[in-house]
């Protein structure tokens, strides 16, 4: 079976509630103007807020069960509001565990120890419906892991993050810092076009204090920035801009809740599945295909083969196919006689990628592509199997890519490189789960999942 389709679009956002629109309409009926919601007081509270939140606090609990030390933590939370109107004219809700049941409270100090929120006095029962309890959850969740970063951590994070935006990112490592160094364009100065390249140092400090005179700033136009998890950042001096734990807080929270998936992984004790169902369920935002197909694929079983396999054709349609005028993408094609089938082949020419284009000159008119959900990583015995694939026909160039989600063994990749490319001029790609869900982020970020195979050919080249 083949499949042509146009160049595929972008991802964009959609609205995560089933049958609703962009505008939160119900879909199929026409907008109708309501009465205000009534105001929040103490007996709707218990009514109908408290039962809500208990609900979401006990299934999310549920979810991160199998790490104790986080799931406790939820478990804990009670939800409390301050109504404080008749003094400050303002409520405030908050989920603390200074409490032992959730509660409706008047008049009192809001120093509580917690997640808090506020609202004016005109607060209504928009206040703490579910998006609202699951916002003050996430925060709970988020702060729990935060607290658990170590500067390792948050370094990987942010070099990740650059390289999705930026080729290069120099990275440099003391007992006091890690240093991730990128160069940054900057247009128009004092009123006058022009286009600068100027270096931006984020330093992930170690040390409780740091000072930027220790920071070598690579010369030109240099800006130090801070990124630590710390809330006293006092001891910091001298630095162009300092983002705290707030600020780094809310950059988790706000802009990549969803996005950070493998930064969580760093510090939960979940399983991916588990992590990604959880971040499912705290999302209270539009959120993207991309994100459905990771967690897709993170939660496919392990030999799991068919399902695995129909994930990995949306990778492919995502990933690549932007990369070609008209893409052209064939699934479970058999050779002739049909002794072999061969996962899926893609027709190799019209691509507008540089490096799609450099291997169709070099003779890959189809590329092929097997998906291996195993539970190991790949052995030799699969490996042999693929290449006996790529000698019988010409037409795929010596040139194939392997998907599995557990990669390649260490002895197994070695026994690839000497007895394909030492040898018989064999490229054999193997990409991992990480690998996967890069290319994703490539798309969603606006760039080419091409890019990864790329970066993955030359570096094999490198080794040669």
């Amino acid at each position: 079976m083949s499949k042509t389709r146009k160049k595929v679009p972008k991802p964009t956002r959609r609205e995560t509630s089933a049958g609703r629109t962009a505008n939160n309409v119900p879909a199929g009926r026409s907008t109708i103007v309501s009465m205000p919601t009534p105001l929040l007081n103490e007996e709707r509270f218990h009514r109908d807020v408290v039962p809500t939140f208990e609900k979401a606090r006990d299934e999310i609990a549920k979810i991160v069960a199998k790490d104790q030390r986080l799931a406790t933590k939820l478990a804990s939370m009670q939800l409390v509001i301050l109504d404080n109107r008749k003094t400050e004219n303002v409520m405030v809700f908050w989920l603390t565990d200074t409490y032992k049941k959730s509660c409706y409270l008047y008049d009192q100090h809001q120093g509580m120890r917690g997640i808090s929120g506020y609202s004016s006095s005109e607060i209504n029962m928009a206040l703490c419906d579910r998006s609202h309890v699951l916002d003050g959850l996430r925060s709970v969740f988020l702060k729990e892991l935060l607290s658990r970063a170590k500067a390792e951590d948050l370094a990987g994070y942010v070099k990740t993050f650059l390289l999705s935006n930026y080729r290069e990112v120099e990275e440099r490592h003391t007992d006091k810092y890690y240093l991730l160094r990128f160069v940054n364009i900057d247009f128009g100065i004092e009123g006058w076009f022009a286009v600068l390249a100027s270096r931006r140092n984020v330093i992930i400090p170690i040390a409780a204090e740091l000072d930027a005179a220790d920071i070598p700033d690579g010369g030109g136009d240099t800006r130090n920035v801070v990124f630590t998890t710390r809330e006293d950042v006092s001891k910091y001096t001298g630095f162009d801009a300092v983002l705290d734990y707030w600020e780094v807080f809310f950059h988790f929270s706000m802009f990549k809740f969803t996005d950070a998936v493998p930064f969580y992984q760093k510090l939960a004790r979940l399983p991916a599945s588990d992590l990604y169902k959880a971040v499912a369920y705290l999302r209270t935002t539009g959120t993207t295909e991309i994100f459905d197909l990771k967690q897709e694929l993170a939660t496919v079983p392990v030999s799991q083969g068919k399902d695995f396999e129909r994930c990995i054709e949306q990778v492919l349609e995502t990933c690549l196919g932007p990369s070609y005028n008209m893409f052209h993408l064939s699934k479970q094609v058999a050779n002739r006689g049909s002794i072999t089938i061969r996962d899926f082949i893609i027709t190799n020419n019209g691509s507008t990628h540089s490096f799609l284009q450099r291997l169709e000159t070099r003779g890959v008119e189809l590329l092929l592509v097997e998906a291996k959900n195993y539970e190991k990583p790949l052995t030799p015995t699969a490996i042999a199997r693929f290449r006996t694939y790529l000698e019988e026909n010409r037409a795929f160039g010596n040139v194939g890519i392997i998907l599995c989600k557990k990669g390649i063994s260490r002895n197994c990749s070695e026994a690839l490189f000497r007895a394909s490319i030492a040898t018989q001029n064999q490229i054999i790609l193997v990409l991992n789960e990480s690998d996967i869900f890069e290319m994703l982020d490539k798309i969603e970020d606006g760039g080419e999942g091409a890019d990864i195979i790329r970066d993955k050919y030359y570096k094999l080249m490198m080794e040669a």
